[in-house]
């Protein structure tokens, strides 16, 4: 702790049931991430120690690479420094050919390498979409599919991506980061919490200063020798004990799904909600019972950050009278 006293509060699944409500009515759109409970624990506790503003992190990793998607998709970028024809003539029609069916491991990851590496950006990026990675008619009502655009997401991102400035893959990702990541999720979900539980809060990696300063290093640098933010941690080696440099990173997820199968007073308080969501006609019931058997029965963690965003967007339209009763 290097001299400074600190306080530790655990959070507990007994703290989301007194939570949930709260961050259901603190935003004005179903928030589905699930860090927002221990970010209003966090805010709370500070402020019952009579502090008024916390100082915030978020942002470091956005301005020097800090994130394992940046390094995941600079190793994809790499197949396309092999020349095209050797990709086109021999790789791709081998390993994707006549090995499409091969479940050899080595294979298969080659196999799934090529596949990646030769979508286009930000596409790529979606290879881990939990909804992509079940298909949306298996998880949403028909009636849900036919009145949604399930295209303006990924469209969304397009036009971001494309709106980025010419630079390297790195900044490119890190502007995409900055656009949405940040914008739309991070900041939104601190500062919302930091007013909900009555704090102020200050983001020190976000000075026009600190932010012009990180514009003005090459993407390449950023992560050097594939090292997660290996300029910073250079830059901050004079200052910064080994320690905090080493330290892996932690983030501020639930694990919900543990939770969810351990605690019977969770479990049953987010099966009330689900079986409400499951009436709207918009999450077909089988799919919703099929996350509750799998959580339970075989593995916890799987769907447990998807039952997580339905149980708060369930929690979010009971909570608004012109939605309380909504159904497709």
């Amino acid at each position: 702790t290097y001299g400074v006293p600190i306080s530790i509060y655990d959070v507990t699944p007994e703290d989301i049931l007194k939570t949930i409500d709260i961050v259901a009515r603190s935003f004005d759109e179903p928030f589905g991430n699930s860090s927002a409970i221990p970010t209003y624990h966090c805010a709370a506790f500070a402020a019952e120690d009579g502090q008024s503003i916390l100082l915030a992190g978020d942002g470091g990793d956005e301005l020097f690479a800090g994130n394992e998607r940046y390094r995941t998709q600079q190793i994809f970028s790499w197949y396309q420094r092999v020349p095209r024809f050797f990709r086109k003539a021999v790789l791709e029609p081998f390993f994707l050919g006549p090995m499409a069916g091969t479940d050899f491991l080595p294979i298969r990851k080659v196999r799934r390498y090529i596949e990646q590496a030769k979508m286009p950006m930000p596409k790529r990026m979606q290879t881990y979409n939990f909804l992509l990675r079940d298909g949306l008619s298996k998880i949403f009502t028909d009636a849900f599919l036919d009145a949604a655009d399930t295209n303006a997401p990924f469209d969304h991102l397009q036009t971001v991506w494309d709106q980025a400035p010419d630079c390297d893959l790195i900044d490119q990702m890190l502007y995409l980061d900055w656009k949405i990541t940040l914008a739309d999720n991070d900041l939104r979900k601190v500062t919302t919490m930091c007013d909900a539980a009555g704090i102020r809060v200050a983001f020190p990696m976000l000075t026009n200063t600190l932010l012009q300063a990180a514009c003005d290093i090459p993407g390449a640098r950023k992560i050097q020798a594939g090292k997660l933010r290996g300029f910073y941690k250079s830059a901050t080696r004079q200052f910064l004990p080994q320690e905090i440099l080493s330290k892996q990173k932690h983030g501020f997820g639930l694990p919900f799904g543990p939770w969810f199968k351990k605690s019977s007073m969770l479990r049953d308080a987010v099966l009330d909600r689900l079986n409400s969501l499951a009436n709207r006609n918009i999450v077909r019931p089988d799919y919703i019972d099929e996350m509750c058997r799998v959580t339970i029965e075989e593995h916890a963690g799987y769907f447990g950050e998807i039952i997580w965003v339905m149980t708060i967007l369930e929690s979010w339209l009971s909570a608004r009278a012109e939605y309380s009763n909504f159904r497709l």
